[in-house]
């Protein structure tokens, strides 16, 4: 009788964990979805003295397109580059370049997001050490 009983209270409990599962990124990525054009690009770049920070300012025709496929195009100074893209979380994303042409990314992006139907803000993780300030901060708009 216990053993029937354990069972199913295990049962429940696997049906409750399947029930919530469910993929984290539906309801941001449908608000990331479309268009957006390029407000600011902010990296630090150099080494010890000459570590600074570089702010680009996007153009006319600056623009990154999220597909509701997991693909990011991105148009930044008249040079055009490919993206998947993962949401892991209301404030995290993962940018991974199919490309060599990479707008700037070493490699793999995992980085904050601030996302609101009109602004976009991807924040990379940034590190203080003794060479200078690393990290990078990209500000989208509708």
């Amino acid at each position: 009788m216990l053993r029937i009983f354990v069972a199913i209270i295990l049962a429940g409990f696997l049906f409750l964990w399947i029930c919530s599962c469910s993929k984290g990124s539906s309801i941001s990525s449908g608000l990331i979805t479309g268009g957006w054009r390029v407000v600011t690009d902010s990296a630090y770049e150099g080494v010890g003295s000459g570590n600074h920070q570089v702010v680009y300012i996007g153009h006319l025709g600056d623009s990154y397109f999220f597909d509701g496929n997991g693909l990011l195009y991105t148009n930044v100074n008249a040079v055009r580059d490919t993206f998947t893209y993962t949401i892991i979380s209301s404030t995290g994303i993962i940018l991974n370049p199919l490309s060599n042409v990479r707008q700037g990314y070493s490699d793999t992006l995992s980085g904050g997001l601030e996302l609101t139907p009109y602004s976009l803000r991807i924040i990379g993780p940034y590190l203080a050490s003794p060479g200078g300030i690393f990290g990078r901060t990209i500000t989208l708009a509708r």
